[in-house]
């Protein structure tokens, strides 16, 4: 008796921020704001959901930032503390550049008292694919397309737009297609968690249960 034939599950490996040491922005590169009553950058790339929410604006493709330290000399990934900008050094990029699209995929850069950090980049995607979740919560800006989201368990992509891609960044990390960090022995970036594998599995959809986001009050 033949064998039933099994179609290959395109997957790829998430890896995810694990270091607690963000980096702040230099507040004196970029106008002043105010949230929940303290002031802070604001550079143009940044966006105000209706709910007072602030975020990096999902329309923008390549980011620069202005921080007042690098990061930890021990890590090779981190996040500015306003606005979670990914951070990645240079040298772990190097592993994975060629194989990001630059038309979806932004590599931008550093800069400390107006000198640039070439060790260190920023990854941003315009517009990325969404992680889904089996189960958790998501808001959506209504400005930006930007989403917040809290993932309970079961994470998976749905949408078609990731077949075929090597490379994919969004909020919850930088995704490698498993057969190329696996071909290339990728190891995670220290500051980074193990990565996990996350399969493009539209059929779990109908599997997923979503709750209703908090109502955080509005924010001036």
């Amino acid at each position: 008796m033949a064998r039933k034939q099994t179609t290959a599950v395109e997957a790829w490996l998430r890896y995810e921020i694990r270091t607690s040491d963000c980096v702040p922005l230099d507040r004196e590169s970029y106008p002043g704001d105010l949230y929940e009553g303290r002031p802070i950058p604001w550079p143009q790339w940044a966006c105000r959901a209706p709910d007072g929410g602030i975020h990096k604006d999902n329309r923008i493709g390549q980011i620069d930032v202005h921080v007042t330290a690098p990061p930890k000399k021990k890590d090779e990934i981190g996040w500015t503390c306003d606005f979670q900008v990914l951070l990645i050094s240079r040298r772990w990029l190097e592993e994975i550049k060629d194989l990001i699209d630059p038309s979806k995929t932004f590599v931008g850069r550093v800069f400390q008292n107006g000198q640039e950090l070439t060790d260190w980049a920023t990854l941003h995607e315009r517009s990325p694919p969404l992680l889904m979740m089996k189960e958790g919560w998501r808001k959506t800006c209504a400005i930006c397309g930007g989403e917040y989201s809290v993932i309970y368990r079961g994470t998976f992509f749905a949408d078609p737009a990731v077949l075929g891609r090597r490379v994919i960044v969004n909020a919850k990390g930088i995704f490698v297609r498993k057969e190329d960090a696996e071909a290339r022995g990728l190891k995670p970036p220290a500051g980074g968690f193990r990565p996990i594998t996350v399969q493009y599995r539209p059929e779990w959809v109908s599997q997923m249960r979503l709750m209703t986001p908090p109502d955080y009050p509005s924010r001036t």
